[in-house]
């Protein structure tokens, strides 16, 4: 942050010091939850690369290691995108981080077990994940950026963060 006195309290009315504090904090947090996030989906990847050297299949694996790794991927290019290292909305980056975080270790269970079944995704999350991911494919990487990062704003406005205690389940609005 370069300027506290234009980025932050042309809004928030507290010292700089205070600010500057408060910034790094969420910021330093964010970015541990993030990289737990890279090391869970870098497993996943991992266990899949392992499985295919093996000599399983695609087939063999059915289709709920790799589908678990593209939502969790998206979870966490996502919260990337957004690009303010969680400080805009600190509480909803690390639900959906630790949402992530969950997402890859479910997919190595999965790797390891094709019998396994993940635990239910909340209602309309799939099918909103779906039609996001399916939207940005025709845009170019900057576009797709921008778009997720409105849409992470927007999600947080809507929600309100500073009066609610208990997040939604789901952020994605159609």
């Amino acid at each position: 942050m370069l300027n506290i006195n234009r980025a932050c309290q042309t809004c928030h009315r507290y010292p700089e010091d205070e600010l500057k504090v408060r910034v790094e904090t969420i910021q330093a947090r964010t970015a541990a939850l993030r990289n737990d996030a890279m090391d869970a989906l870098i497993g996943l990847i991992s266990d899949l690369q392992r499985a295919a050297g093996a000599g399983k299949s695609d087939a063999d694996l059915g289709d709920r290691p790799r589908a678990l790794q593209r939502r969790a991927q998206f979870m966490l290019d996502y919260v990337e995108a957004e690009n303010s290292t969680g400080f805009h909305a600190p509480q909803e980056a690390a639900r959906i981080l630790g949402e992530s975080i969950n997402l890859s270790r479910q997919g190595q269970i999965a790797v390891r077990d094709p019998g396994y079944k993940p635990e239910a995704v909340p209602a309309g999350m799939v099918t909103n994940v779906s039609r996001m991911i399916a939207a940005t494919r025709s845009a170019g990487p900057l576009e797709r950026s921008q778009r997720a990062a409105q849409r992470f704003q927007i999600s947080c406005r809507q929600a309100n963060y500073s009066a609610v205690s208990n997040p939604p389940a789901v952020i994605f609005t159609g």
